[in-house]
């Protein structure tokens, strides 16, 4: 019995861990994007000033 409390005790935490790196997973790649936009706006702007 007590060994049965160990391993739900393990795989809850595990449960934890992996849903703390989807969530940093997840975070980054939304980091990446807000990153790229604010890379390309820029380029964006100029453009349209160009043809105008």
């Amino acid at each position: 019995m007590e060994r049965l409390r160990s391993l739900s005790k393990d795989l809850r935490g595990r449960a934890v861990r992996l849903r703390e790196a989807k969530e940093r997973e997840a975070l980054q790649r939304e980091l990446k994007r807000e990153e790229e936009e604010t890379l390309l706006a820029p380029r964006e702007k100029k453009n349209d000033t160009q043809t105008n």
